[in-house]
């Protein structure tokens, strides 16, 4: 087990309902992949959501599995706020430390907080919300940065999109790079939680995209998979006067077109799917298209706003029962004149179509057989 600066504490229990809170789907066993490519101040992130917000809650302890081909190395360590209404991209800092991870391919690190020693002495107390766990590379590493110990992720072939986060220049969903698999890192909590059901973060989309890694997961070449919400039949004669009714079929959303514009330019853009009716709202990064018209049951089309920074968000249809179809990332806004057709900008200044040398550096991950 680590020894993490300074020595650790067993953890102690305020409410004695302890629960472990993770996104990844490993097991203990079998095939993960060691992402290697971080750099001095670039952070890997996971987003955890309590089982029921609102009740108090303290984290007990933080694990996760890191690999490097150097024994270890050191790291500022964060619990953030998270920000749920810009698709759970990490927050406001709420605590940190710093702490020292050994490499390991078959057993995770552990940093339990209680003895830790928080900057001004401010520990993160209790919660009653969301929180996100970040772990920077510090520049205490000096020339052995790229060999020190990075995160793992599993290679179930799935990845929620945004709960997994990359910060370099400003926070970006790891999917963006081409990264399938969750970051195996996960939170213990204890509560006076009456129901505990870690799987529902409250969001239902699936990032299947295939990398390109040796990982053997199967290519699903979509990453935009449906996310529609059914509408029930609830054998209540159907009023054809009533826009909501669904005989129409279900809601789905499948492509949006162009799929970028540059910042501060407003651009005309057409949605197409299934089960769009009058009331529909269509929306980039949670703002509404500006004129939107449902031109039939397949077709949406309005204008973006001019009034979004660069970035990849994602493209939401709102059908008025409150069914909803999303395609996670599907808009990107460049910055003015840099002639990207897609893909993240800002501090990274990358797009999609020139993601491979980005990749070829972030991607080339170790995979490891844990036993």
């Amino acid at each position: 087990m680590l020894r993490l600066i300074p020595l650790l504490l067993a953890p102690t229990l305020a409410f004695g309902n302890p629960v472990e809170i993770k996104n990844d789907g490993f097991s203990g066993n079998g095939q993960v992949g060691f992402q290697s490519g971080f750099v001095d101040g670039e952070c890997w992130a996971s987003v955890f959501f309590p089982p029921e917000e609102g009740i108090d809650f303290e984290i007990l302890k933080v694990e996760m599995l890191v690999y490097g081909s150097s024994p270890n190395g050191f790291y500022n360590f964060y619990v953030r706020e998270v920000d749920t209404n810009s698709n759970n991209e990490p927050g406001d800092i709420i605590a940190e430390t710093y702490i020292s991870l050994q490499s390991a391919s078959a057993s995770t690190n552990e940093f339990v907080f209680t003895g830790a020693e928080w900057e001004d002495a401010a520990p993160p107390g209790l919660l009653d919300r969301p929180f996100a766990i970040s772990v920077c590379l510090d520049d205490e590493n000096g020339s052995i940065v790229s060999t020190i110990p990075q995160i793992a992720r599993d290679t179930d072939g799935t990845i929620t999109s945004n709960l997994n986060w990359i910060y370099s220049n400003g926070w970006y969903r790891s999917s963006l790079f081409g990264l399938s698999g969750d970051w195996i890192m996960r939170a213990t909590i204890d509560g006076d939680f009456e129901e505990v059901d870690t799987g529902d973060t409250g969001d239902t989309s699936v990032d299947t995209e295939d990398t390109g890694d040796t990982v053997d997961t199967e290519d699903t070449a979509n990453d935009s998979e449906d996310t529609s919400v059914d509408t029930e039949d609830t054998g209540e004669p159907s009023d054809s006067n009533d826009p909501s009714d669904t005989d129409i079929g279900a809601l789905s959303l499948l492509a949006i077109s162009p799929n970028h514009a540059d910042a501060g330019r407003a651009e005309s853009v057409t949605l197409t799917g299934a089960g769009f009716v009058v009331g529909s709202e269509a929306r980039i990064g949670g703002v509404p298209l500006t004129g939107a018209t449902v031109s039939d049951e397949d077709t949406i089309v309005g204008t973006t706003s001019n009034t979004l920074p660069p970035g990849v968000y994602d493209v939401e249809v709102v059908g008025p029962d409150g069914a909803n179809a999303v395609i996670i990332g599907g808009f990107t806004v460049t910055k003015a004149g840099c002639g990207c057709q897609t893909g993240a900008t800002g501090g990274l200044g990358w797009a999609l179509p020139g993601l491979l040398f980005l990749l070829r550096r972030r991607q080339s991950s170790k995979e490891g057989q844990v036993d």
